[in-house]
């Protein structure tokens, strides 16, 4: 049984450094684009990733400005209500 689990465990070992030879060599932008998928991915099952200091704040995109790395923070934790206007009918009350 231990040689079973020891086989399973080898196999997972090159099957993960294998998966990183592959992320080692993506160019940066990639990687980026790779990170916001995930970070959607778990946006999407319902997992936010926040800020350690401002617990209100999660990161919601990474983004690459002027060759520097940024992660993404609303400042407010709930996105704005569209407004609502009523018709009025050319009439004033």
């Amino acid at each position: 049984m231990n040689r079973k689990k020891s086989k399973l465990g080898a196999t997972a070992n090159v099957k993960y450094a294998a998966a990183m030879a592959g992320m080692k060599v993506l160019p940066i932008p990639a990687l980026i684009a790779t990170i916001n998928s995930l970070i959607g991915v778990l946006q999407e099952r319902g997992f936010e990733i926040r800020d350690w200091d401002n617990k209100s704040r999660y990161l919601y995109r990474i983004s690459m400005i002027g060759g520097k790395t940024y992660a993404m923070l609303p400042h407010c934790t709930d996105p704005p209500e569209p407004e609502v206007k009523e018709a009025t009918n050319g009439r004033s009350n």
